[in-house]
Order: structure tokens, then sequence, then C-alpha cells
């Protein structure tokens, strides 16, 4: 059985993208993107802000360096990707991220006022 892993973020961007390349001149940029959720502490509610790590591909990434700037609102559509790989001093690393598939600059009032609260 073949399962599902799909991920949507809805947040505000942490900085401005950058556009790299890879050794073999593939494009790409890493996103970071903030959503805040309320959790009990005590006998109040607290603001939590986690970040997201994303990355995008190719024409995705460039699309974003045109359409994103930091504080922007978007919206990712992508999947949970975790890459392991063995280090310089020989331990184990890895690394879990979202490769995103879409994104959308979000733009709609309704939206931008939840997302600041």
């Amino acid at each position: 059985m073949r399962g599902i892993n799909k991920v949507i973020v809805l947040g505000r961007m942490g900085h401005d993208p950058e556009l790299k390349k890879t050794v073999a001149g593939r494009s790409y940029t890493d996103l970071n993107i903030a959503t805040n959720r309320v959790i009990p502490k005590g006998d109040e509610w607290v603001e939590v802000v986690d970040w997201h790590q994303i990355r995008l591909w190719e024409r995705e990434a460039e699309r974003s360096i045109k359409l994103l700037q930091k504080g922007t609102a978007t919206a990712v559509v992508g999947q949970l990707r975790t890459d392991t790989w063995i280090g310089e001093s020989g331990e184990k690393r890895s690394r879990t991220y979202i490769k995103g598939d879409h994104f959308e600059f979000v733009s709609h009032p309704t939206m931008n006022k939840a997302l600041k609260g």
C-alpha cells in the first residue's frame, strides 16, 4: 500500500529567498516559514512560533525570488523529506524538511488578518 505524504504550511516568510545552485547546476532556494499557535501555560495561553524549513527547486525556486520577501504571507504545498548522510567526522547526520512542490503568495485580506492573529 502506498502512503500519503502531503504537507500544507500557511505562514510568513522569515527572510528573503536567495537563489542557489547545486554542483550539477540545479537551482534551489531554502525558505523559512513561521506559523503561530497558542498553548496553555499555567492559567494563560501563550503564543509559540514554529519555523518550517522548505526547499523549492528549479522553476518554483526562481519564481519565489520574484514574488516572496521577508514577512510575505505564503502557502506551500509539499512533502516531508528526511535526508541522511555521513558527516565529515564519520557521524550519521540527518535533516528533515519540506520539499515544496508549489507555493502561493497569499494576498487576500482575510488570510493576512488571520495570520496576524
